[in-house]
């Protein structure tokens, strides 16, 4: 009985290194196969990061493009409204001119008719005096 175990022992043991030879060769077949797959994802991830950088270069270069039309646009929206708030300026100083020589005119001519008022007033018949201050009343309301 012993000699059946022993060769039933010996047929165990070939069948368990046989089991186990094959065991280790689908591991080691499983270990490279998950290898290559990691360098795979690996290259994968590499190629990945680098068209994240690309990209993120082609914004930031749009971003500073922006940015430099923005600042020009500015600086030319300032200069119109400067351009603009001068000429009003401008018109509103020639309107308070205007305003004041008008002022002044009338003025003028006020004093002209009282002038020919008073010239009137004192002398009963018109006198060389009085046509004189006629033609100056006229002159002035022109």
């Amino acid at each position: 009985m012993n000699e059946m175990q022993g060769k039933n022992g010996g047929a165990n043991a070939a069948l368990h290194d046989a089991l186990y030879q094959q065991i280790s060769s689908s591991s080691d077949e499983a270990i490279k196969v998950a290898l290559g797959l990691v360098d795979e994802a690996d290259k994968a991830a590499q190629k990945m990061v680098a068209e994240c950088e690309t990209l993120l270069a082609a914004v930031r270069q749009g971003t500073e493009q922006i940015r430099s039309e923005l600042r020009e646009k500015m600086v030319e929206f300032a200069t119109v409204m400067r351009d603009y708030s001068e000429e009003i300026a401008a018109k509103n100083r020639a309107y308070v001119e205007a305003g004041r020589n008008t002022t002044d005119m009338i003025s003028s001519h006020i004093e002209a008719v009282r002038a020919a008022m008073k010239s009137v007033a004192h002398e009963g018949a018109p006198t060389a005096a009085h046509h004189a201050a006629i033609i100056d009343m006229r002159q002035a309301l022109q």
